[in-house]
């Protein structure tokens, strides 16, 4: 079995709340990679990155049992939101699967940054400060920056698949009306947009890579594939509050919690961001006819 449709990214911008969410849908399956914390990530043609040149190398043999528990006439699916800033990608997931859906998912390209630089803080060299990154780009070897000009990295998905097959959803829209825009999802993807998304109201923040979360979303995973009534019952039945609460919780998720990593980008940070992005966002408003540049920065 191979995927139907892709959540290609881009990081730090509500693919995880995206693909948590469709993954309750009845009608559809997404398979997750075994390496991720709790992201769920598959890594596969990402291959400019070291899981997935790794997870490319086991080959498609590999690739296709992560979707070996699809039921018949299920939907399949998987997300990697470093696939959108991978230069491979689009060119190697056309080639291997054809003309599928994908689905990209952006956000204000400052607080994404901002968001990116906070949550890779551990990987960059000790005390590199984001002033740093900002006056040299060419240093940024984690794309926090680059990942944020979402036109250009597009380029390579327009040219191998239409307009028909690539949905941009716009962050926004999952937090302002994530009912609306969960079903036009559906829509996209064909399947039945009436259903009613019990986790919608979610929200994944910066912690939620920490170990307990890693365990958690094992479990929930163990539980929902050996015991699903069980899991039925303990996400929809008269207990779902305490236990959803609790599962948050552990997971480093909250509910219409605000981001707190959004509300210390300085005021100088956010001039110079802007700058960088403008003329990206001003193609990519125009795409899909609507003035980004307002709906993000119009203060």
């Amino acid at each position: 079995m191979t995927p139907d449709f892709i959540i290609i990214g881009a990081p730090r911008c509500g693919t995880t709340y995206l693909s948590n969410n469709l993954a309750e849908h009845p009608q559809i399956f997404l398979g997750l990679g075994e390496e991720n914390y709790s992201a769920g990530d598959v890594h596969f043609f990402d291959i400019a990155s070291q899981p997935g040149k790794n997870n490319f190398a086991k080959g498609m043999e590999w690739y296709t049992e992560l979707f070996s528990d699809a039921k018949p006439g299920q939907l399949i699916g998987e997300k990697t939101a470093d696939y959108l800033s991978d230069p491979n990608a689009a060119k190697l997931i056309y080639n291997t699967l054809g003309k599928i859906k994908l689905i990209a998912v952006v956000r204000d390209p400052l607080l994404r940054a901002w968001s990116h630089y906070n949550h890779s803080r551990h990987k960059l060299p000790l005390k590199t400060r984001f002033d740093y990154l900002l006056q040299h780009p060419s240093r940024d070897k984690l794309g926090i920056l680059e990942t944020g000009k979402y036109f250009s990295l597009l380029q390579p998905f327009f040219e191998h698949f239409g307009k028909n097959q690539l949905m941009v959803v716009v962050q926004d829209d999952l937090e302002s009306v994530p009912v609306e825009t969960l079903h036009r999802v559906c829509q996209f993807l064909g399947v039945d947009p009436s259903f009613e998304f019990p986790h919608k109201a979610d929200r994944v923040n910066s912690s939620s890579n920490s170990l307990i979360s890693h365990i958690t979303a094992r479990v929930g995973r163990w539980l929902k594939h050996n015991f699903p009534d069980l899991y039925k019952y303990l996400i929809n039945g008269p207990v779902s509050d305490i236990m959803t609460k609790s599962i948050l919780t552990l997971r480093g998720k909250s509910i219409n919690k605000a981001r707190p990593e959004n509300l210390h980008l300085s005021l100088e940070n956010r001039v110079k961001l802007k700058a960088y992005y403008q003329e990206d966002t001003r193609k990519l408003g125009k795409y899909l006819n609507r003035n980004l540049e307002k709906l993000w920065w119009d203060d």
